[in-house]
């Protein structure tokens, strides 16, 4: 069971620049890709952009990524985990149907690569 506080996936919350991450691999790829966006490489960066669910006027619950930027003409959604939870994979095929965007997902361990070969397209 876990304390009062505790991350259910033991991530620490972190600050950078005044905001807070749930992690330090979400943090970690916050900058990096605010370095591309400095660098002109991406464009329209924002944070935990949501999705609102509904189907056949029903409320279905909101899902809401890590980040979101166009790369090109090419609107890019991404969500930084560790392990992909079963919630998940259930979440991204949904929004990914009523949205049109592919959710792509970026490893932790990935999280501070420049490239965007960092981001995987998982089975």
């Amino acid at each position: 069971m876990r304390r009062k506080g505790q991350h259910k996936f033991n991530a620490k919350r972190v600050e950078v620049d005044g905001e807070f991450f749930d992690s330090q691999a979400e943090a970690t790829r916050w900058r990096t890709l605010r370095v591309l966006q400095d660098a002109g490489e991406i464009a329209n960066l924002e944070r935990q952009p949501k999705f609102q669910i509904d189907i056949n006027g029903q409320d279905c619950g909101a899902y809401k990524a890590d980040f979101a930027y166009f790369h090109g003409e090419e609107r890019v959604v991404e969500d930084v985990k560790g392990f992909e939870t079963e919630t998940f994979k259930f979440k991204r095929k949904i929004v990914e149907a009523l949205f049109f965007v592919r959710i792509e997902l970026v490893r932790a361990s990935d999280a501070s690569r420049f490239n965007r070969r960092a981001t995987v397209r998982a089975a």
